[in-house]
This record gives structure tokens, C-alpha cells and sequence, in this order.
């Protein structure tokens, strides 16, 4: 499968590399939302993305609880290619 990690070996590996790809990108996205916040001076914007960042760490947690289903590790990797 060469786009993918020698661990994929079957759809459960597939998911779960799914989720940790998910995972990453969701934490990256609320690392950088408080400081996009922090510079708007547009009051719709900053309200829109305090929004958005409390909807992240909604999808966070979501993520936490369907990876500690699946018994393993929950840890993202930056996404390869």
C-alpha cells in the first residue's frame, strides 16, 4: 500500500490511522485558533472563531473517547505527503 505506514494491515489499522490523522489536525487547529482570535479586531470574527475553537475541542474530546474504544494509542501524526 505504499502511501500508507507498514502497520496498516487491515481496515481496523486503516481507522485507526484515520483518527490519528484526524487527531492531529483537530490540535493543530486549536493551537493556532486562540491566536487568530487574539489578533482579529473584528467582533464577528473573534465570536465566530471562539465558536469554532469551542466546536474543536468538542471534536477533540470525540476523538479521545473513540480512540480509548478502540484500546490504543489516540496520538496523532503529522500527516505524510
Amino acid at each position: 500500500m505504499g502511501l500508507f505506514t507498514k502497520d496498516i494491515k487491515n481496515m481496523d489499522d486503516l481507522f485507526l490511522h484515520g483518527l490519528k490523522d484526524i487527531y492531529y489536525a483537530e490540535n493543530q487547529i486549536g493551537k493556532s485558533l486562540p491566536k487568530m482570535i487574539e489578533k482579529t479586531t473584528d467582533n464577528d470574527l473573534s465570536a465566530s472563531l471562539r465558536n469554532h475553537l469551542r466546536e474543536t475541542e468538542n471534536q477533540v474530546h470525540r476523538l479521545n473517547v473513540a480512540s480509548k474504544g478502540s484500546g490504543r494509542s489516540r496520538r496523532g501524526q503529522p500527516v505524510q505527503g
